[in-house]
């Protein structure tokens, strides 16, 4: 299961909108439509991250938002 999340993990953060993209999107055209794309993408990767991370660690799941990087 651990392998199995770390290899999601990768996954998820491919082509993750930065932070910098989601909080200014008229200074970065085409991150909203870059968000969808990633969202659409990785929905079902992130449902079973979640579900994994709550068996390995249930008192601190890991949010995917943590994965997003700063610029």
């Amino acid at each position: 299961m651990a392998s199995r999340s770390k290899e999601l993990a990768a996954y998820i953060k491919e082509g993750m909108p930065s932070r910098d993209e989601m909080r200014n999107p008229s200074k970065n055209p085409g991150a909203v439509g870059k968000h969808m794309n990633w969202d659409k993408r990785t929905a079902s990767a992130v449902q079973e991250y979640k579900q994994l991370q709550r068996r390995l660690n249930p008192e601190a799941p890991i949010n995917v938002e943590s994965f997003r990087r700063d610029k």
